[in-house]
């Protein structure tokens, strides 16, 4: 029973740290060296959005 609790909190664990297809896609854009400006006018959401995705993008990855 213990083992099956640790089991499905890790696994919920790991999932909070995926990237979402969204957030794989702006890292992407920064990565080509896009502004926020530039991926926000690319996916047509707010330059602030495309600077908190990327951040929190950035931030599960080096927690992964």
């Amino acid at each position: 029973m213990k083992k099956d609790i640790t089991n499905r909190l890790i696994n919920t664990h790991k999932k909070a740290f995926m990237l979402t297809a969204r957030e794989k896609e702006m890292l992407a854009l920064a990565r080509e060296g896009k502004t926020n400006k530039e991926i926000a006018e690319a996916l047509g959401v707010t330059p602030t959005t495309a600077r908190v995705t990327v951040t929190r993008a950035r931030e599960k990855e080096r927690l992964q």
